[in-house]
């Protein structure tokens, strides 16, 4: 018989932070995630940095010898990125290097002393949009589609009017979400209500909705993130209180239209994140709030919150490629604090009972919980991590209880194999096998350790891994 479908889990996502050093003490409110081992970071002092390492390292950038306040950085791929810096007049400007930060080419410089931009983002490698506090009951919309060599305004017209001082916070550099080629969305604040625009056609017209989040001259939306054309969250509060977790948090499954409120952060958040679709993470509804005063997540597309140890940020960024291994996202906050985000997996399948010890195959049974039986279990290091010690550490967890699961004299998983060469320990009651190259037997607790620092250590990994979940086995 062929039992197909045979893990059917609930998977548990414990993300935990790795702190870098970032080499400064600037306050970084803008960072853009492109691999795992690149990413962009930016903030005030007029600071630009980058990692080609994934963050065991963060070198500085010039630009200019002007001092300015970089608060959002976009970055399209490793050597291509967009910096906006932020003020009246002719302290807003746009830069962008296409070689990975050795030289830098002003694309815009603002010369309307009313105008101050706050956030930008992009649909691709040519198409962008920048958001701007509104001007005499005007919003301020800028769009690009041959790679910033030209910024266009959107006429008024083409928008619906702004409230009194309505703006955007400039505050994490995600005040726009894009989706798909055509679709965006912009939360604002700083009057009477906080409201959401939206487009369809890349910014050509807008509509506006209210939203339900708390609003005035320090408060509103903050963050704004779609996953799809119809999935969206928004996030904020009030700047002013840092720690009050009232009226900052909403949802909506229309594409904007309408939203609702919803309750579970612990404090005012400034960038709101869903966690990118992976091989291995296969869901499509976890997300990350940061503030400066802490970090919450909910795996459940909003609905319910867990605050996440650990520091405080003003922004957060996840590769937006897609990725073979486990999301990789990094986050920035004041003092030049930066921190990257891994995740621990945890499944739990129906529960069993263990084998007896010594015996050569896990037998039928129930598991008592709470048991990790050793013929299931797979930890997996990687130094591609960026971190050997124990929070470094991936785990992957699977607890049996079908009888069907257990396969009598055989593994329930029979073989990962790995594609290229790395030590690999084995341990059985206590004997040490060991091999250069798979495929590697689970019916052993095994440890993987890679031999050099280098990305496929990871990737290749989580195919393996994946290979479990996803293949039938016969009985």
């Amino acid at each position: 018989m062929i039992v197909h479908n045979l893990i059917l889990a609930i998977l548990l996502f414990t993300p935990h932070w790795v702190i870098q050093d970032s080499g400064t003490t600037a306050r970084l409110r803008g960072v853009s995630a492109v691999s795992n081992r690149v990413a962009w970071a930016s903030g005030s002092g007029s600071t630009v940095l980058r990692t080609a390492d994934g963050g065991h390292s963060w070198r500085k950038v010039t630009i200019t010898t002007d001092a300015l306040d970089y608060r959002d950085i976009d970055a399209i791929d490793s050597q291509t990125a967009y910096v906006l810096s932020i003020g009246n007049g002719p302290l807003s400007r746009i830069y962008k290097t296409t070689d990975g930060g050795s030289t830098w080419t002003m694309q815009f410089k603002n010369d309307d002393p009313k105008a101050f931009y706050d956030a930008m983002s992009f649909w691709d490698a040519i198409h962008g949009i920048v958001i701007g506090d509104s001007i005499d009951g005007r919003f301020c919309i800028m769009t690009t589609e041959n790679g910033g060599q030209i910024w266009k305004r959107v006429p008024a017209s083409a928008l619906p009017p702004a409230l009194e001082n309505e703006g955007a916070f400039a505050a994490s550099g995600t005040n726009i979400a894009v989706s798909g080629k055509t679709h965006a969305w912009i939360g604002t604040g700083a009057t009477s209500k906080a409201r959401v625009l939206r487009t369809t056609d890349r910014g050509r017209t807008w509509k506006v909705s209210d939203t339900p989040l708390v609003a005035g001259s320090s408060a509103g939306i903050f963050s704004i993130a779609f996953r799809d054309s119809k999935h969206g969250v928004i996030v904020g509060g009030d700047y002013t209180r840092e720690k009050e977790a009232v009226g900052n948090l909403a949802v909506t499954n229309d594409g904007g239209v309408t939203w609702t409120l919803v309750k579970g952060l612990s404090g005012y958040r400034s960038a709101v994140a869903y966690v990118p679709v992976t091989a291995q993470s296969r869901q499509t509804s976890m997300l990350v709030a940061v503030g400066p005063s802490g970090v919450d997540y909910s795996t459940d597309d909003g609905r319910t919150w867990k605050q996440l140890e650990g520091p405080g940020f003003d922004t957060l960024s996840f590769v937006r490629a897609r990725v073979r291994g486990w999301p990789i996202g990094w986050a920035t906050g004041s003092s030049g604090s930066i921190g990257k985000l891994v995740f621990n997996f945890e499944m739990t399948l129906p529960r069993g009972e263990p084998a007896s010890k010594g015996s050569a195959s896990p037998r039928a049974g129930a598991l008592h919980p709470g048991f990790l039986h050793p013929w299931i279990r797979v930890n997996i290091r990687s130094r591609a991590d960026q971190c050997l010690d124990d929070r470094s550490v991936v785990r992957l967890r699977i607890i049996l209880r079908s009888p069907q699961c257990l396969i009598q004299h055989r593994p329930a998983v029979n073989v990962l194999h790995f594609k290229r060469s790395f030590a690999v320990q084995q341990q059985l009651n206590g004997t040490q096998l060991s091999a250069d190259r798979g495929p590697v037997q689970t019916g052993l607790a095994a440890n993987v350790l890679s031999g050099n620092i280098d990305s496929f250590v990871e990737e290749e990994i989580d195919d393996a891994v994946s290979t479990i979940l996803t293949s039938p086995h016969e009985t």
